[in-house]
């Protein structure tokens, strides 16, 4: 995977409806075709997904997509292993699990200590 890329899952609700999407939010265009798509299935505006989105709050009334959740959100994605091609290929390369799970293990603990610290320095 590039580092180029912010891919998300995403479930949307309204009733009984649902509509579950993955898509690039570094790219605008997957992001249009996300707002439009849930818009169609969920039988609303557009206009309402944005602003749900955008107004979408805890319990405690804190916002659920804000600064600290979206840099944790990047930086996750940037250190998590993603690509399970790759530890198959290490695998074969090396005829061990052993560097796979490193890698997997190593690379999940370092993404999700370092998406907690900067959500809980920037909240």
């Amino acid at each position: 995977h590039s580092m180029q890329q912010l891919r998300v899952n995403v479930l949307a609700r309204r009733d009984d409806l649902v509509h579950l999407d993955t898509f690039d939010l570094y790219k605008a265009k997957a992001r249009a075709s996300f707002i439009k798509a849930a818009a169609s299935e969920l039988f609303t505006e557009e206009e309402t997904i944005k602003s749900r989105m955008a107004s979408e709050q805890w319990a405690d009334g804190r916002k659920v997509f804000n600064f600290a959740s979206g840099i944790s959100l990047m930086l996750f994605y940037a250190f998590a292993m993603q690509c399970m091609s790759t530890l198959a290929i290490v695998r074969k390369e090396t005829n061990s699990w052993r560097w796979p799970l490193i890698q997997l293990f190593g690379m999940t603990g370092i993404a999700y200590i370092s998406s907690l610290i900067a959500f809980q320095l920037l909240q």
